[in-house]
């Protein structure tokens, strides 16, 4: 049967080992589990940015940062049309997207430029952003984490929610159980409004593309309380001493004293007792566990709908989360690969219960989806459809620019990642280098050590290589001159 349809769903800064289907044997996470069982599980797919907007932009245009211009959080793009929602819907498909898009920032704190800006529903619960946004007609947002705004707050306050279910018991900091039930909590909000998608607010003889977006397993490690237990958990990878021969900033995020975000103090490693390091895990296996129902409510509508076998499911992350690795949590420009390296399932019908070990990139996805549904890419797309076997990927990009020009703490990097290593470039000239197939732990940087000299000349050239061959796609020429 032809595939007519795109179900996208995607979590926020999860890491693919906290998924059973991914060999995790201390979270249950049956719903995703099926959908790897009836598809492909891709053991060595990339982020193009380990951060939330860069990320995103890159996965529905098929473009790289240094393309689509989004290189950081907080920036905000001009809506050109150059992306696949855009078009599919120029294409006749219907486009929605329930969740979080987070494709203009948060936080402009009037407004008047952001249309995802949480002040839009301060006064306004009823307000949500308005359809054609960024090529989505149906829009049903979350804006946000912990205290998640958008669209989903009207349905929160009808539903009998009120700001105090927002408060968390901590146990430590980032950590501890929301008050909130978890009937209200934002993960059961998307799953009713993509039910609803399903059964009844889409045109029922159009095909669709539809995103379900969840804000978790994104820090705080805060779910509903009522799901909070006592578990086992896997451990982190490493340790702190990991990160001698590290670029000074690594050192300096586990003592506290550098965040990527500029001069707030986070969280540090070394600070953290042992027993919250676990407990930190045990809440993320609880956000990921209720989103699993969630995304087995979504899977069964579409079953109800007799709409299975024409849709095409994808399962990802946007990017990871350190989690504790070598003593270090959250995210920023820290290039090991529980914060690179992404879950990716992909249910399109014709391969059941394969596990995929080729390199594929974020920036492949939207190539691959045009690809299913027979229609050309994009043009502008750096990306290749890795469904086509054919593709065979020899490296994958992930960049990261700091920011903060203005306050003298920008800096760029660029990573290569090769089957068998991985190169990270910045732009003061310095470098890592980890041989993934002898130290797949990550815990030595080999960039000053003699014997891997040539090896790395090698990569540096690739990496020069392919960054010229991608520059300036963000355009089309439409004639000679």
């Amino acid at each position: 049967m032809a595939i007519e349809n795109v179900l996208l769903i995607m979590a926020d800064q999860l890491r693919k080992d906290t998924l059973g289907c991914y060999g995790n044997d201390c979270i249950h996470t049956p719903h995703l589990d099926a959908l790897a069982a009836d598809g492909v599980r891709y053991e060595r797919c990339y982020t193009a940015n380990p951060l939330c907007m860069p990320s995103r932009h890159s996965l529905i245009s098929g473009m790289l940062p240094h393309n689509h211009g989004v290189f950081t959080n907080g920036v905000l793009a001009r809506d050109g049309g150059r992306t696949l929602p855009h078009w599919l819907l120029q294409r006749g498909w219907q486009t929605a997207s329930i969740g979080k898009m987070h494709l203009e920032p948060t936080l402009d704190k009037e407004g008047k430029k952001s249309r995802e800006a949480k002040v839009h529903w301060r006064n306004d619960p009823s307000h949500e952003v308005a359809s054609g946004y960024w090529g989505y007609g149906h829009i049903r947002s979350t804006v946000g984490h912990s205290v998640v705004t958008g669209g989903y707050r009207e349905w929160f306050l009808q539903n009998g929610g009120d700001d105090a279910m927002f408060g968390v018991k901590y146990t430590g900091a980032h950590t501890g159980g929301m008050q909130i039930p978890a009937r209200l909590h934002c993960t059961s909000y998307i799953a009713e409004k993509a039910e609803e998608f399903l059964h009844s607010a889409r045109d029922k003889g159009r095909p669709f593309f539809l995103t379900v977006s969840f804000p978790d397993p994104h820090f705080p490690f805060t779910p509903p309380a009522e799901l909070v237990g006592e578990r086992r958990v896997k451990p982190p990878v490493g340790d702190a001493a990991d990160l001698a021969g590290r670029p000074a900033r690594y050192r300096q995020f586990y003592e506290g004293r550098w965040s990527p975000g500029g001069a707030e103090r986070l969280e540090a490693a070394k600070d953290t007792p042992q027993i919250l390091v676990g407990e930190r895990i045990a809440r993320t296996y609880e956000m990921v566990e209720w989103m699993d129902r969630a995304v087995g409510r979504v899977v069964r509508a579409l079953m109800e709908e007799g709409l299975y076998e024409k849709t095409a499911i994808f399962f990802l992350s946007d990017h990871g989360e350190l989690l504790g690795d070598h003593g270090l949590w959250f995210k920023g420009p820290f290039f090991y690969e529980g914060l690179l390296n992404v879950p990716l399932l992909c249910v399109d019908h014709r391969r059941h219960g394969e596990t995929d070990g080729r390199l594929v990139s974020l920036v492949d996805l939207a190539p691959a989806i045009c690809g299913l549904l027979g229609i050309e890419s994009m043009p502008w797309a750096d990306g290749t459809d890795f469904l086509d076997e054919k593709n065979v990927r020899r490296h994958c990009l992930v960049e990261y620019r700091n920011g903060y020009r203005r306050q003298g703490r920008d800096f760029a990097a660029c990573v290569l990642v090769t089957k068998g290593d991985k190169l990270v470039r910045y732009d003061d000239g310095s470098c890592e280098f980890t041989d993934l197939e002898a130290d797949p732990k990550e815990k030595k940087n080999r960039a000053l050590d003699p014997s891997y000299q040539e090896r790395i000349r090698e990569r540096e050239g690739e990496l020069l290589t392919e960054l010229l061959r991608m520059q300036g796609n963000r355009y089309e020429q439409i004639c000679p001159n």
